[in-house]
């Protein structure tokens, strides 16, 4: 048979084999088209085959015969409002209430996207559907096709797809190279398009790994390709060379990645001969830019940044965070400190003269922001136009004039809000944030500006490429291969139902398949010199396995890592831990981190060498568990005022729920006499309950969320439980209502220490025994101290009950859980188990004492937590700390 009748497909292991043989193949029949996954594929086969040839990527072609019959592609502002109103007038079942959530669109937008590369017939999707869901699934697809072929517009997911159906259908003549494999809407669009004489090459699908190169293989012999295999060539490239390394953390990765680079560099390669491969681009990209830019190492590629991980990006997420808040005190505060908005001159200043109030409202900021603001109701246009405003007065679109990578970012989302920006019709404000917010998350904008340099790329950009040497970051599990889950839409049963008859959805499996494929068939064999890393950790400290695709290559030679340091603080940072040469103030400051991480005392260590104590200083049962659970961290928060960026709502579902349960029972004793009722009890409880819950509210402290009734059903629960509870008010106790959470000021006298102790007691009791203290827990945890902090010890000495029982005069004391509704520890009289002895519990409050004033006499505050390390565990003043237990 003729080469020139027939259809080649040349299968081999090694891409230089194939495409050589491809080529030779076709060229003498004159001229042909080369198609290849994308650009950067074109011009490296151009290279090798000459550059009079035509090359464009394969969506290149099918978008040019699309525009050739008069369609046109959708602009990445307007698709999100396209799909909308293609689908507006379905009616739907399952997704009718789901589709007042962005995530539904989401996951519409991708259900809808794999249906079209799957290449499959609406009608034959409506025929197989059972489910409601998968209904509405199948005339969301048949409603998306029809408005698409009305109006002529085409998505990326879709050119093939459009291609196919209603573009010129010429034939033409063309060597297709660089695939590893082809979706089915791919497949069909070649294999209508390609003429005799034509040619596809693909890696040898007969290797064990490459289950998406058999399948695509298989589907193009099905239409008639005649395939020609080849064997690899006995050493493609002399001297080729594949090394792993194992870094300590994804940092740890990325510098030697980029030191390799650079030696390589150093070595004669060019730029252009070099790549740095990463998968998952969220955990890698910002390392890669901020460690390339320490050592001044161009880098380029076409990666995308979705809008929201963007600076202005951001910074719109927190007006919208701030608007659907209400203005909360935590939530405006993040925006109006956000560097990138200039709205107040001192904004950290406003918000440390704001704390601890926290007061909730524009107005507390300044008096001339409400226009910040949106009406209830508001169009998109309308919201656009207040975020134009707020970028343009926040100083943002000033600093697009000195910043290139801002003046881009800025440039993505206008194009992304463009399509809202003509939309006037009048929305919810809850309806209009929650849009901008799916187009920040959905949108992307360029990552890399620079047009030289090393260039980064993911797999996909290596098909059909070749490099000198290649760096692959990220082998490890959950990175590379990445996890995948399950559509919402059309789980895996269903998609094998329906291959079942004969309409064929790939599923997560395949999306794997497809990872494994690419690494075998193109990956391993795109550079002479390849090293494979992974990270032993994430950034956040969680331990990483290696990655199936590195474990499956068996063992690989170590990477050398003798390549010299890149930057002068890597080098100054080396000298200093070497003892070497360097600057005084650097030998100075590495002096004292090595001091602090020995734990030598010194004053940037807790030993300041002069009297902390002051008679007047008010202490509080909370101050002195801090002091008793380590000295620093009572020295960090209170002496010298470090602490966390405060958020009221942070944590505020345990801390508003703890006040309210103790305004509840509050209430339930307010007004008590002896011939109270249970039910008069609880009565009380329920409606202290709900003046605390409007209390909390109007001061912006509690912002209920949608489970907020069944909450309040939980909470007068727990409190009827309590309240029921035989341990709640013993028989022949009287609560004291003066002393229902009252506050107490009083002198504590230890041989000739005072102490100044102020706090809040929840309840006092009568009771024939005397006067009795009760302190509510909402849960079971009780605060202990070390006993001796001039020796190491266990936190185990408890000190808030002695402390309220000799402030007010009480003879008892008790810890009462209010979920538990029990009591969970006692002293004094109250505490009857027989190896408490209530004198040593009172001498060892003294000697507690006592060992404080005696290191604050000292100035000793160095770290000295518990010997098992538990007040490391909450500790906010850990980034500040050279203790092994406390390292941030």
């Amino acid at each position: 048979m003729s080469a020139v009748s027939i259809r080649l497909l040349v299968t081999s292991s090694d891409a230089s084999v194939r495409l050589k043989t491809a080529a030779q193949s076709i060229q003498a029949m004159g001229p042909f088209t080369l198609v290849v996954p994308n650009v950067p594929a074109g011009r490296s086969v151009r290279a090798r085959l000459g550059d009079h040839l035509r090359a464009q990527s394969l969506t290149q072609l099918a978008r040019e015969r699309l525009r050739a019959g008069g369609w046109r592609p959708l602009r990445p502002g307007e698709r999100d409002a396209f799909l909308r109103r293609a689908l507006a007038d379905t009616e739907f079942q399952y997704l009718t209430p789901l589709l007042d959530r962005p995530s539904t669109w989401s996951s519409l937008a991708r259900t809808l996207s794999e249906l079209l590369r799957a290449d499959v017939e609406p009608q034959a999707v409506l025929n197989v559907a059972k489910t409601a869901r998968e209904h509405d699934v199948a005339q969301a697809f048949a409603a998306y096709v029809a408005t698409c072929v009305r109006e002529r517009c085409f998505d990326l997911s879709g050119t093939e797809y459009f291609a196919r159906r209603h573009a010129p259908s010429t034939p033409l003549r063309a060597l297709v190279h660089g695939f590893t494999h082809l979706d089915a809407s791919q497949i069909a669009f070649l294999g209508a398009l390609l003429a005799p004489g034509s040619a596809l090459t693909l890696p040898d699908p007969d290797e064990r790994r490459l289950h998406e190169t058999r399948r695509t293989a298989q589907a193009f012999q099905a239409r008639g390709f005649v395939t020609e295999h080849l064997p690899a060539a006995p050493h493609p490239h002399e001297g080729e060379t594949t090394s792993a390394y194992t870094a300590p953390d994804v940092e740890s990765e990325v510098r030697a990645a980029l030191r390799q680079v650079q030696a390589w560099l150093a070595a004669g390669s060019a730029p252009h001969q070099l790549g740095v491969v990463v998968r998952d681009e969220a955990t890698y990209l910002p390392a890669l830019i901020d460690v390339a830019r320490e050592y001044d190492l161009p880098l380029t590629g076409h990666h995308q940044l979705p809008l929201l991980r963007t600076a202005v990006g951001a910074l719109v997420w927190l007006w919208l965070e701030a608007l659907e808040g209400d203005w909360a005190f935590s939530r405006t505060r993040a925006l109006l400190t956000h560097p990138l908005c200039g709205l107040l001159g001192d904004s950290l200043e406003v918000a440390r003269r704001l704390s601890p109030a926290f007061p909730a409202g524009l107005e507390a900021w300044h008096p001339d922001l409400a226009w910040l603001e949106l009406p209830p109701e508001e169009s998109l246009s309308g919201a656009v136009g207040r975020l134009e405003r707020f970028l343009r007065e926040a100083g943002v679109v000033d600093r697009r004039r000195t910043d290139m990578q801002l003046n881009a970012h800025i440039a993505s989302l206008v194009e992304a809000l463009s399509g809202a920006a003509q939309d006037h019709t009048l929305r919810p404000r809850q309806d209009v944030t929650a849009l901008l917010r799916h187009t920040l998350s959905t949108h992307t904008t360029p990552l890399l500006l620079g047009r030289g340099g090393v260039r980064v790329l993911n797999p996909l950009g290596l098909l059909g490429r070749q490099f000198h040497k290649l760096w692959v970051l990220g082998l490890a599990d959950g990175l590379y291969p990445p996890r995948v889950s399950e559509s919402p839409l059309l789980d895996s049963a269903v998609r094998a139902r329906w291959s079942e008859a004969g309409v064929f959805v790939p599923d997560a499996s395949t999306s794997t398949a497809v990872e494994e494929t690419i690494f075998h068939g193109a990956l391993l064999s795109s550079a002479q010199e390849l090293v494979l890393s992974s990270p032993r950790r994430t950034a956040q400290g969680r331990s990483l396995a290696p990655s199936v695709f590195l474990t499956r290559l068996g063992t690989l030679p170590a990477w050398s890592s003798e390549v010299p340091l890149a930057s002068e603080g890597e080098q100054l940072l080396e000298r200093a831990l070497n003892a070497g040469e360097v600057p005084e103030a650097v030998r100075r400051a590495a002096q004292i981190e090595q001091e602090r991480d020995a734990g030598q005392p010194s004053a940037h260590h807790g030993l300041l060498g002069e009297s902390l104590w002051d008679p007047a200083w008010t202490w509080s049962a909370s101050q002195l568990h801090d002091v008793g659970a380590c000295r620093f961290r009572w020295f960090g928060r209170k002496a010298l005022g470090l602490r966390e960026d405060a958020d009221p709502e942070a944590g505020e579902d345990r801390r508003v729920t703890g006040t309210l349960l103790h305004a509840a029972l509050e209430g339930a004793l307010r007004g008590w006499t002896p011939q109270d009722q249970p039910a008069l009890l609880l009565e009380r409880a329920e409606a202290a309950l709900d003046r605390a819950i409007v209390r909390e509210r109007r001061a912006g402290n509690f912002h209920p969320g949608p489970l907020f009734e069944i909450e309040r059903r939980e909470w007068r629960q727990i409190v009827q439980q309590a309240l029921q509870s035989p341990d709640f008010l013993p028989e022949g106790w009287t609560p004291d209502q003066a002393a229902l959470e009252g506050s107490f000021d009083q002198t504590l006298a230890v041989g000739e220490v005072v102490f100044r102790l102020r706090g809040v007691v929840d309840r006092v009791d009568h009771s024939p025994v005397g006067k009795l203290v009760t302190d509510y827990k909402v849960g079971t945890y009780i605060s202990t101290v070390q006993p001796n902090a001039q020796e190491t010890g266990k936190l185990d000495l408890e000190i808030q009950l002695p402390l309220y029982m000799r402030a007010l005069g009480a003879v008892g004391g008790r810890y009462f859980s209010i979920e538990g509704s029990k009591v969970i520890g006692a002293a004094g009289q109250l505490n009857t188990k027989k190896a408490y002895d209530a004198a040593k519990h009172e001498a060892a409050l003294d000697t507690f004492l006592l060992g404080v004033h005696q290191d604050f006499e000292a100035g000793q505050v160095t770290p000295r937590p518990d010997q098992d390390g538990k007040a490391c565990g909450f500790c906010t003043v850990a980034p500040v700390c050279r203790h092994p237990g406390g390292r941030a």
